[in-house]
């Protein structure tokens, strides 16, 4: 028996229409694994706040990507959708094995200059400059897509902000919290944030691309399955 895995991300909305992106976002924040709050705030949240706000900005894009995809099926079998997790600790050794392998070069261009990481996960981070051999005084972990002044902080754009008026002229940006660009943050940081940050003083903001369908991520993914 042929057995195939689909390994699926969060996808797309239909159209970067005010409409669409309200259903693509209450479609996957609406998730109690996603939000992990009361459903009833979860419900509030979602429906009042984050989805009307976020889908009216969304339609003023004018970059939005397409892709689609058509899964063959005929050749398999069987397709594998249950649910099974992986310890983090073993995701997190291979994904970091391959973000260096894969950017390693990269991020060394710019070894003497500012860091400022969008993440998720503050431990991950350290782990990340720790094996790119980055120093704790040359990065800075901030945090992106805020709804309100009480998000987490210190927030990525003041960050970057207050750094060009520091006289800081070269800033490199990595998002460890994604294995694939996030349209949302390809924008906000590569065009918004790094248009604020050349405006402040700056003059470089490279953002560093996600692992994509990078070969070592591949390979990564199959030895996470196995």
């Amino acid at each position: 028996m042929k057995k195939a895995l689909l390994i699926i991300n969060l996808g797309t909305p239909d159209s970067p229409s005010y409409f669409n992106v309200f259903k693509y976002l209450r479609q996957f924040l609406m998730d109690g694994r996603v939000i992990n709050i009361n459903p009833i705030l979860r419900f509030l949240l979602v429906n009042l706040v984050i989805c009307p706000t976020r889908s009216f900005s969304s339609k003023f894009i004018d970059a939005w990507v397409e892709k689609t995809a058509k899964f063959q099926l005929d050749s398999y079998d069987k397709i594998i959708f249950s649910y099974h997790g992986i310890p983090n600790s073993h995701v997190d050794n291979v994904y970091n094995d391959s973000v260096c392998s894969d950017h390693d070069c990269e991020i060394g261009i710019t070894e003497k200059n500012k860091y400022c990481y969008k993440a998720t996960t503050y431990e991950n981070t350290k782990i990340l400059a720790s094996r790119l051999n980055i120093s704790p005084d040359d990065y800075i972990v901030t945090y992106q897509s805020r709804l309100t002044n009480k998000w987490l902080n210190p927030f990525t754009d003041e960050v970057l902000e207050n750094l060009a008026k520091e006289g800081n002229k070269k800033i490199l940006v990595f998002s460890p919290a994604f294995t694939a660009d996030c349209l949302e943050t390809i924008i906000e940081i590569g065009d918004e944030y790094k248009e604020l940050f050349l405006e402040t003083g700056g003059e470089v903001l490279d953002y560093v691309e996600s692992l994509n369908y990078s070969d070592s991520w591949a390979d990564a993914i199959i030895d996470i399955i196995k």
